[in-house]
């Protein structure tokens, strides 16, 4: 998926999380309006890291 973790397909993602191949695309591709709790947890839990490493806010211009 990235340099981080080259070995880590969206497929295998979807498949180890229990989330859908969709649902991992549209974060990636950060193409998404709003993530549930239960994603958050399942990525989170996934990697092994809070939710503040896994989202940041990027300031768009009015």
């Amino acid at each position: 998926m990235d340099e981080q973790y080259p070995h880590l397909s969206q497929r295998r993602l979807a498949r180890e999380t229990g989330l859908s191949p969709t649902t991992i695309n549209l974060i990636y591709l950060n193409k998404f309006n709003r993530i549930d709790n239960t994603t958050l947890e399942k990525l989170c839990g996934y990697f092994g890291i809070e939710v503040g490493e896994l989202l940041y806010l990027e300031e768009t211009k009015d």
